[in-house]
């Protein structure tokens, strides 16, 4: 089998010995990753990679034959091959969405007058490190349970990965001005009514509109007319409206951004009437000051240099497509956009990091949600490599998919975090290093092409210094990886023969104990007196991805609300009074940290249990309590078997 049916598999190997069910999930899952600017190559990776790098044009651009950068100013770069005597232009906004609220930012790109040559990286984001995709982090994992918080689908990780694991927020708020737009003042800076650039917005404010009370019926003249008297006051030093006594017909209307604690990154500002003044003298100029300066920056400097290098009229194709506000952009609100005076393009940006109830998985679709964030000094380490553990997951989570690729994964990993932590060590272990790593580990892939190409590099290494050198850089800038294949018989009785061994003891602390102790408020009837050793654990690097999957963007509740006519299954969805769907890794996650009321409530009288449903809200009205009662026939409520069996296994 030479491909598979997605591209997205390209980069994973082992796929023969992936269940071809949890390679289907694991090419939607790749989509779904969260990508950062931290994220890493992977340990191991598919020898076919480089078809995604080839494909992948939104998020990297390689050179299809030799050339030069002509222009390459304001999210605009324009580029030139030679022998295919052909124009590129491409815009690379420093922020590029991925899906919904997530985003990619630009890592690298070219210069205006930059040589390239054929295969070259002319442009790429975070998706990919020096060409190589790169969509998770390589972490010290460690397959055992622990305290019941890594139950099935439950993890269990570290701070520092908590940190380390961020995804990048962006949300691009419109703000149309028109001649009667009366702001409020909020910024105590140079822009009064919004922030600067690289600053917070306010209360999650970002800004506020004054307006004529059930102004929605009346047409832009006549609530000029009704804001007339306005005209006659310093609109922009009304800070207190609400002393006003000439304020009473009008309201403040605040527009709110849905990243809290967002930083805006950028402001666009386009002009589409310029014959109209505004109602608020200071807000014109306030407006025209951002105008002028955005327009001698962006606009007029970027046409500047595209006319001077390529022609007039290539310089008015590329302002007319990315330089120029287009309506598209707000297509619901094109008619009210003809006659805004001013239209803003205020971009927010949000770094947030892993919390309890988001999802992680691995390359092969072993997926989970973190119900216990460890501090780094309690983590678990192994005790023959002295490693701290930052990840802990339930062996059983293996054996219930059947999937082997991970463990292999693993396994090879380990020994390749072991040569990269000699070399950076001492540089001159390299040769070594590589040369037992080549023996021991490629050579049992049984890619002999692969083989002797480490081997080539290996003896150049030997008698070239700025080889060695570059490697060593690109190494301590990266990390260290091979390229495997994924429907190749590969010898692993020997590779294990000849490799670090993947199971050894790993030491729990006396600290760790007491601290899950206090958790878990638990009364053992006896005292921890020293460390705990776990004998024989399984541990070892491995590629683990954040899932767009948030915990505070996707996590919706509700006490009352419609059910499906067919299923009696509570509606889905914010906008159909709907709810969460609470899935088996959610489950998982909620009795790992002892709620298991909290889950009996919600699988019976917040689900299906219909009939039960008006005498839990008569028992809330009339006492403030209610007590769920015990379910011994499925017919009492309707609910499911399953339901009612693990409600028991809760109960005892």
């Amino acid at each position: 089998m030479n491909n598979v049916s997605s591209i997205n598999l390209d980069i994973l190997p082992f796929l023969s010995s992936c269940d071809s069910t949890r390679a289907g999930m694991a090419a939607k899952q790749l989509n779904q990753s969260l990508i950062y600017e931290d994220c890493e190559i992977p340990h191991i990776i598919s020898n076919k990679y480089r078809n995604l790098t080839n494909a992948s044009h939104r998020a990297i651009q390689i050179a299809q034959d030799n050339g030069k950068v002509l222009i390459q100013n304001n999210e605009i770069i324009i580029y030139y091959y030679s022998k295919l005597d052909k124009i590129n232009i491409k815009h690379i906004p420093q922020y590029q969405q991925t899906s919904g609220i997530y985003t990619s930012k630009l890592r690298y790109h070219l210069k205006t007058g930059d040589d390239f040559k054929t295969g070259d990286i002319i442009y790429s984001y975070n998706d990919f490190r020096v060409g190589i995709p790169s969509f998770g982090y390589n972490i010290m994992t460690g397959y055992f349970n622990f305290f019941g918080y890594n139950h099935e689908d439950a993890l269990v990780i570290s701070e520092s990965i908590a940190e380390k694991t961020k995804a990048e927020l962006r949300e691009v708020i419109y703000v149309p001005i028109y001649n009667e737009t009366v702001l409020q003042p909020m910024y105590d800076s140079e822009l009064v009514y919004f922030p600067n650039i690289g600053d917070p917005i306010k209360n999650d404010v970002l800004y506020s509109q004054i307006k004529p009370k059930n102004s929605i019926s009346l047409s832009p003249q006549e609530i000029k007319n009704k804001l007339s008297f306005l005209k006659k006051m310093d609109i922009s030093d009304l800070i207190n409206l609400s002393n006003s006594s000439n304020m009473s017909s009008y309201e403040l209307l605040s527009v709110k951004s849905k990243l809290p604690g967002a930083i805006v990154n950028n402001i666009k500002i386009h002009k589409l009437n310029k014959k109209i003044n505004l109602v608020d003298p200071k807000l014109e100029i306030m407006l025209q000051k951002i105008y002028d300066k955005y327009c001698e920056e962006h606009i007029y400097k970027t046409f500047t240099d595209i006319k001077t290098e390529c022609g007039q009229d290539l310089a008015i194709q590329v302002a007319k497509e990315h330089l120029i506000y287009q309506n598209d952009a707000l297509s619901s609100n094109i008619k009210k956009l003809k006659n805004a005076v001013y239209i803003l393009e205020v971009e927010l940006i949000k770094k947030s990091k892993s919390i309890i109830g988001d999802k992680f998985c691995n390359r092969f679709a072993g997926k989970g949600v973190i119900s216990l964030i460890l501090p780094d000094k309690l983590r678990p380490v192994t005790c023959n490599t002295n490693i701290p553990i930052d990840l802990i997951f339930n062996t059983f989570g293996v054996f219930s998919r059947m999937n082997i690729s991970q463990i292999i994964e693993c396994m090879i990993s380990k020994n390749i975090k072991h040569a990269e932590t000699q070399i950076l060590d001492d540089p001159d272990n390299l040769v070594s290093e590589l040369s037992k790593l080549n023996n021991n580990i490629i050579y049992n892939l049984n890619d002999p092409e692969y083989y002797n190409n480490i081997n080539e590099l290996i003896a150049n290494l030997k008698t070239d210094e700025s080889l060695h050198a570059e490697f060593m850089n690109q190494m301590a800038d990266n990390n260290l990886f091979i390229e495997a294949p994924q429907f190749q018989e590969i010898n692993i009785k020997e590779i294990l023969k000849h490799s670090i061994p993947p199971q050894e003891d790993v030491l729990i602390s006396k600290e760790t104990l007491l601290y899950m102790k206090d958790s878990l408020k638990l009364d053992l009837g006896f005292t921890i007196n020293g460390d705990v050793k776990l004998k024989n654990i399984f541990c070892g690097p491995t590629y683990i991805m954040k899932l767009n999957k948030m915990v505070d963007k996707i996590i919706n509740s509700r006490a009352i609300g419609r059910y499906k006519f067919l299923t009696n299954q509570p509606t889905l969805g914010r906008s159909n009074e709907g709810s969460q769907k609470l899935g088996g890794m959610e489950q998982e996650a909620i009795a790992a940290n002892g709620c298991t009321k909290a889950l009996k409530e919600l699988l019976t009288v917040k689900s299906d249990y219909i009939d039960m449903k008006p005498a839990m809200l008569t028992q809330l009205i009339e006492t403030c309590t209610y007590h769920i009662p015990d379910i011994e026939s499925t017919e009492q409520g309707g609910t499911k078997r399953t339901i009612s069996t693990l409600i028991k296994f809760l109960n005892d």
